[in-house]
């Protein structure tokens, strides 16, 4: 059986960071993140478009950064 997307989602976003997916099975009651990281707690979600909202957000951070601001 394929993978569905969500989980597609979640190992490549891992692969990308440096990390390991853990399973849903793995989780418990949320108090395991998506994606297992030294460093970071990585939440990832799958969704055809982003929401408008949170683009014209985006689009005001980067905005407003200068220079070597993140």
């Amino acid at each position: 059986m394929p993978d569905r997307a969500w989980k597609q989602t979640e190992r490549r976003i891992a692969a990308m960071l440096g990390g390991e997916r853990v399973p849903v099975s793995g989780r418990g009651r949320g108090d395991a993140p998506d994606v297992a990281h030294d460093s970071f707690s990585i939440e990832v979600k799958h969704r055809q478009t982003l929401p408008g909202w949170l683009l014209d957000a985006l689009a005001q951070a980067e905005a407003a950064s200068a220079g070597n601001r993140v």
